[in-house]
């Protein structure tokens, strides 16, 4: 099945709103890789939604062939369909899931941690 990125993407932006800034915050924070991890309780507190809002949206995107999510711990790791943001040409197509982004949150490390880097971070 060929995946038209562009116009499944605008389908999604006018359809599904909240799944679309989604992916565009997967996309955004993801590095030169197709994948990020984050934790559900930094997408609430990014988005101001709640669990089960987010959860929806994923699905969706899951359901359009967008994104692939796999369980990393008590995190989700995000892959993006390698043919919507993969630059790096068909023939290495197939090494599209091989990396990830790390997405975390301050308050969701340990108190050593947070000591750490307190001075470094500042925190919203």
């Amino acid at each position: 099945m060929l995946f038209r990125s562009y116009e499944a993407k605008v389908r999604l932006a006018i359809q599904e709103p909240l799944a679309n800034a989604i992916l565009e915050f997967f996309i955004s924070e993801m590095d030169n890789t197709n994948a990020i991890c984050v934790s559900m309780s930094v997408l609430e507190k990014i988005f101001k939604m709640t669990r089960q809002t987010i959860s929806k949206h994923i699905n969706i995107l899951e359901e359009k062939n967008f994104i692939q999510t796999y369980k990393v711990g008590n995190m989700n790791a995000y892959a993006i369909n390698a043919y919507l943001v993969f630059t790096q040409g068909e023939a290495n197509l197939w090494k599209a899931k091989f990396h990830a982004t790390m997405y975390v949150d301050y308050d969701e490390q340990t108190p050593k941690i947070k000591a750490q880097y307190a001075k470094q971070i500042k925190t919203k």
